[in-house]
């Protein structure tokens, strides 16, 4: 996931509410009984990589799917329809409020020990 979320954007403000985007995108995702699918055939499900390219990316960046894409340009529209009112009523720190119990069950964690952070390295710092 972080891997993904490098390449987004990098303005603070945006990789947050890229980060809750993403979260909610996999949190409402079909239902895995085995975890979320990898492979060749999410490849052509989610993303939109040119037939025959194969990814081979070490977690420094990564490319967005596309139920990601839909959802981001669905949240720039609201942001941009009424800035004021989207961060008086909590912006993206709602979106991640309301999406951080949904990813905590996913998980199989508890919803207080789900945070979200700009990036690995935010991670890792912070640990």
């Amino acid at each position: 996931i972080i891997s993904l979320l490098n390449a987004m954007v990098s303005v603070r403000n945006n990789v947050m509410i890229l980060t809750g985007l993403l979260l909610a995108s996999l949190a409402a995702s079909e239902p895995q009984s085995e975890g979320i699918p990898f492979g060749k055939p999410t490849r052509e499900k989610y993303f939109q990589f040119q037939p025959g390219f194969l990814n081979f990316n070490h977690g420094g960046f990564g490319a967005t799917p596309g139920l990601v894409r839909e959802a981001q340009s669905g949240f720039v529209d609201q942001q941009e329809a009424q800035p004021t009112a989207w961060f008086a009523s909590g912006g993206y720190q709602k979106i991640l409020s309301d999406v951080r119990p949904r990813l905590a069950e996913m998980m199989n964690a508890n919803s207080s020990d789900v945070v979200f952070l700009d990036d690995a390295s935010s991670g890792l710092n912070a640990v």
